[in-house]
């Protein structure tokens, strides 16, 4: 699977409400794909959903940007 088709299957599990789904899918993500910035703002999106809430999401996307500076997607969430 590309990087691309594993941050559509989190946005749809997200989508249809399937917190876990798109979890393990995430986390897949982050494991093949351990430097993209990406990853870690699906991983993020996922987090900030979950009972985990937004304290580990904003270290996700605090990861995201350290990857990436530029991201807008992580720094506008």
């Amino acid at each position: 699977r590309s990087l691309s088709n594993y941050q559509c299957c989190v946005h749809a599990y997200l989508t249809l409400n399937k917190y876990r789904d798109a979890a393990a899918c995430a986390k897949d993500m982050v494991l093949l794909y351990p430097k993209s910035a990406l990853a870690m703002v699906s991983l993020a999106s996922v987090l900030r959903n979950s009972t985990q809430g937004w304290g580990e999401a904003v270290k996700a996307y605090a990861k995201a940007l350290r990857l990436q500076p530029r991201l807008v997607m992580a720094s506008v969430a």
